[in-house]
């Protein structure tokens, strides 16, 4: 449930019942439901006018939950001349997702996200209803009781959805058809409708709104998109890579000897692991187990993300064996591993393994792409750990200065870069 707020007017000649007058405003509990995460649903007019899609249509949409992303599309559309209830024939749809331009008039801006659903990834369902009209917004030619039907189209379950940060948002709407297919229109009037006219700008059209609902959920305030640890010069290591982080402030770790969390340790205690806060890119993180283990033992880790409110998630554990003095250590991993520690200052060890042998180089570039130091260089065989510890200096000894630097593994078919950063 939410409050939502309304101030009467009889402007288009609405008439009060009770108590409520011109001008008054009255707050109202709302159950606004499930179906609709981004509190967004455009329902179609049972009769009305729908336009066609003879060029780019959309409507836009203010989002007032930030962080919800898109995973669910509807509208609904109408086929030129339908009178017997034959659903269009459609190729693909293109949906994509603008930034506002206040204008005026308010028009998609800039391109934002956008994709093609081909006829496998969207279903049609036909609704019949009475006479309906159809107008071309290119030609401006409105044909009155041209057709009988609408449908609607259900785009579900986008593998790659649209994140809303907030603010408005266009969502523009491309149908490939061999028939004329045209975007139903909604009773809901609430904002601005844009069609790209023939002289190649953002035309709004006044008298009409689209029908189209919009659904998602909240991702997990943390993304987690990799977790795995290596044990190299008896130090157990983890590796763990976030595609996304919301409100994140740092990390706990913890260590058992079994796959009961309740029953593992904090073995970062006093020390936690910096959040990236708020962003939309990946993180790499990396974090050295120093506290003692045994040998021809298995441990169980598990990572933490905190919020800056105290909001915790515990991730999946992974497990990590170490081997006895007798067991060859094996690489479970192979490639270039994040260097330890990272940000660093003065040194970080940098780790790598390859499944076949070769002969390898390992090159610091700064972030312009001119090399820095070439750190190691040998040949290395198969299962083999190796490793190269860099100091923060350039070839001729001098060092240099804070920033990200990529170093890059070379192999004989294979080419492998990270990023790390210094500071001072």
């Amino acid at each position: 449930p939410t409050y939502v707020r309304f101030r009467f007017s009889s402007y288009q000649g609405l008439i009060f019942y009770g108590y409520c007058d011109n001008g008054e405003v009255e707050d109202y509990l709302v159950d606004i439901g499930e179906e609709s995460s981004t509190k967004w649903e455009q329902l179609p007019d049972p009769y009305g006018t729908d336009v066609y899609f003879n060029t780019l249509l959309g409507d836009d949409w203010n989002c007032t939950l930030p962080w919800v992303c898109v995973d669910n599309i509807d509208f609904w559309i109408s086929v030129q001349g339908d009178e017997v209830g034959n659903p269009p024939t459609i190729n693909n749809i293109i949906a994509a997702i603008y930034s506002d331009n206040p204008g005026p008039p308010s028009h998609p801006d800039q391109p934002l996200w956008q994709y093609l659903f081909e006829p496998e990834e969207f279903t049609i369902t036909e609704v019949l209803v009475g006479e309906q009209d159809w107008y071309d917004p290119l030609t401006e030619v409105l044909t009155l009781g041209d057709h009988f039907f609408y449908y609607k189209v259900e785009i579900h379950n986008i593998l790659d959805p649209f994140c809303q940060e907030g603010g408005i948002y266009w969502l523009v709407i491309q149908v490939d058809s061999q028939d004329n297919v045209g975007w139903k229109t909604t009773y809901q009037h609430w904002n601005d409708v844009g069609v790209y006219d023939n002289q190649g700008v953002w035309d709004q059209l006044p008298e009409y709104e689209f029908a189209f609902a919009l659904s998602g959920d909240t991702p997990c305030p943390v993304e987690l998109s990799s977790f795995y640890s290596t044990y190299i010069n008896g130090i157990p290591t983890l590796y763990w890579t976030t595609q996304s982080e919301e409100d994140n402030d740092y990390w706990n770790i913890y260590r058992g000897n079994n796959n009961e969390f309740d029953q593992a340790s904090l073995i970062n205690d006093g020390e936690p692991v910096a959040g990236q806060g708020t962003t939309q890119y990946p993180t790499d993180y990396v974090f050295a187990d120093e506290t003692p283990v045994v040998q021809s033992s298995t441990y169980w880790y598990w990572l933490e993300s905190v919020s800056t409110d105290g909001e915790s998630e515990v991730h999946e554990p992974i497990t990590l064996f170490i081997p006895g003095e007798d067991t060859p250590l094996l690489p479970e991993i192979y490639g270039l591993y994040q260097n330890y520690p990272n940000p660093f200052n003065p040194s970080t060890l940098i780790n790598f393994a390859l499944e076949k042998e070769s002969d390898v180089k390992l090159i610091i570039y700064n972030v312009k792409g001119a090399k820095i130091k070439t750190i190691f260089r040998g040949h290395i065989f198969a299962d083999e750990i190796g490793s190269a510890v860099w100091d923060g200096n350039d070839k001729n000894g001098k060092q240099v200065s804070s920033g990200v630097y990529f170093y890059k593994l070379i192999t004989d078919t294979k080419e492998y870069s990270k990023k790390m950063l210094l500071i001072k």
